[in-house]
């Protein structure tokens, strides 16, 4: 069973378990995540370097982890850019918080 312990959670509970947005640069409709993805702390960059990136975060309160990934495309008229956030199961939670042993943002 999947644990779902970021019901209820104040900074992380209204985030859907996967968020997608697309936008151009130098458009005035602008699509974000939602306000509650800028409460995220990050734990890790996956891709570390590299312009596209690929970042684990987990929300402080209820340690619900987060694989937050970035893309985007150069073109004359600007970029093209997409995000996804995705919510890590249960299983996967678990198995983080197993092989992360107190990451600093848990213990600000």
């Amino acid at each position: 069973m999947q644990n779902m312990k970021h019901e209820g959670c104040e900074i992380c509970g209204s985030l859907k378990d996967h968020e997608y947005i697309y936008y151009k640069d130098g458009s005035d409709d602008c699509n974000k995540l939602p306000v509650a993805f800028e409460n995220l702390r990050e734990v890790k960059k996956i891709s570390p370097g590299v312009a596209r990136s690929q970042t684990l975060l987990a929300c402080p309160k209820c340690k619900t982890y987060y694989f937050h990934k970035v893309d985007y495309e150069f073109f004359p008229n600007g970029s093209e850019n997409e995000e996804w956030l995705d919510r890590l199961s249960g299983e996967e939670n678990k198995e983080i918080n197993q092989s992360v042993s107190a990451p600093p943002l848990f213990s600000r």
